[in-house]
């Protein structure tokens, strides 16, 4: 009877303790469960001050001042150049500096004079670098102009064939070219579907403008700066890739030389404007011509071939950027999924043009079809002995208090088996 009484005993103070051992670990667990929860709301914290900051209502505009500001900011800029400018011109060129500086969105007001020059350029700034292919070979990239339009609606027939080929493409879009996009929301809702279905989306200026007419005319600001502003207010973010209209700004000296073309100087000053915004000029070396052709495919795969197919080249050494247009009926309707089928069958891999470039589409670095760079606490990413990976206690021998359990289930086996043997 004695014997039993011991075992009670030695069982009830054993419970005791590893009552309380296992109390302590649940209190650790639970503190470092609340300590990384509140690491992780800080941190989420801190990312949507930056994305506010950079995205929201009172955002700073990459080409300005604060958005929220402006107003009063530009009533100040309008009576400094009228001040600044009195004296050495006339009433228009006053009434031209105050109305271009009050309604544009903060690009350089404070240096610039507008009137006719509605535009600084940069003597200094690097020139925007030009792509006509992808930097490997095999690889093929889809790009639209002269979008969005959304009458037919043909960018999102456009958007349906790609997605069910499971295709990235680029769609180099305007804001008033079919379409008035600051105001239309039907239209901003295509540009966003495309975005968020992780489309490129550059810029093809404004209004579809020649470049070279657009600087003769002193209107780069609107057809460059402006448009990339009505592309960040969709998508929260200002475009890298910029496709000029007719290509007038990305043809290079070498790219003249080589083709029997003249050379026009004003290539350089495009792409110093450019090249300041961080912006890069994406040409083309195959052209189906879709939109001369008229939904004539094999007219459009014959253009294609040209290229294609030219003496020397093969997926093992060359690429391909291809021009497009989402804009017409007939090219997404016929050519654009035979455009495809003929590419795949040439053996070329459809890229997106990030990837075929190896560039970031957009000016905060941004590439949808790559993984982001997430930041994980050392503590999560380091497995402690006590610690799993998702942040749970791990109950190891390596841990204190088990050390403690395990010792104390050993005692209290031994004291069974003396109890029992007496």
């Amino acid at each position: 009877m004695k014997s039993y009484l011991k075992i009670a005993s030695i069982l009830l103070l054993a419970s005791q303790c590893l009552g309380q051992l296992g109390q302590t670990d649940i209190n650790k667990l639970n503190q470092n469960r609340a300590n990384q929860l509140n690491q992780s709301v800080t941190q989420s914290t801190q990312t949507s001050a930056g994305e506010a900051a950079q995205y929201g209502s009172g955002q700073t505009s990459q080409y300005g001042l604060n958005q929220s500001t402006q107003s009063s900011t530009n009533t100040n800029t309008n009576t400094n150049l009228n001040t600044n400018t009195n004296t050495n011109t006339n009433t228009n060129t006053n009434t031209n500096t105050g109305t271009n500086t009050g309604t544009n969105t903060g690009t350089n007001t404070g240096t610039q004079t507008k009137g006719k020059t509605g535009q600084t350029i940069n003597e200094n700034a690097p020139l925007a670098p030009v792509f006509t292919e992808c930097k490997k070979p095999g690889q093929f990239a889809l790009t639209f102009d002269d979008g969005p339009n959304i009458n037919i609606p043909s960018t999102t027939k456009c958007l349906d064939v790609l997605k069910k080929n499971g295709i990235i493409g680029t769609f180099f879009i305007n804001s008033n070219n079919y379409v008035q996009l600051e105001v239309n929301e039907q239209a901003r809702a295509v540009v966003k579907r495309a975005y968020d279905e992780g489309h490129d989306i550059g810029s093809h200026t404004y209004n579809h403008e020649n470049l070279f007419k657009a600087y003769d005319e002193g209107t780069l600001e609107l057809n460059v700066d402006q448009n990339n502003e009505v592309i960040a207010s969709i998508i929260g973010r200002y475009p890298v890739f910029f496709r000029p209209p007719e290509g007038n700004g990305g043809f290079t000296e070498e790219y003249c030389a080589t083709h029997g073309i003249v050379y026009d100087p004003r290539t350089e000053i495009v792409r110093k404007y450019l090249g300041e915004r961080g912006m890069k000029v994406i040409m083309w070396n195959a052209d189906t011509q879709d939109w001369n052709n008229q939904g004539n495919v094999q007219n459009s795969l014959t253009e294609l071939a040209k290229s294609v197919r030219a003496q020397g080249a093969s997926p093992q050494t060359s690429s391909f950027i291809t021009l497009l247009h989402d804009v017409h009926e007939y090219s997404v309707d016929v050519i654009l999924q035979e455009t495809i089928n003929f590419i795949l069958k040439e053996g070329y891999q459809i890229v997106s043009l990030a990837e075929c470039l190896g560039e970031a589409p957009y000016i905060d670095g941004y590439n949808p079809n790559k993984p982001a760079n997430t930041t994980t606490p050392t503590s999560i990413l380091t497995k402690n002995p006590s610690q799993s990976l998702n942040g749970d206690t791990e109950f190891d021998l390596e841990s204190s208090s088990m050390k403690i359990i395990a010792s104390m289930v050993s005692t209290l086996i031994l004291a069974i088996l003396n109890a029992l043997m007496y």
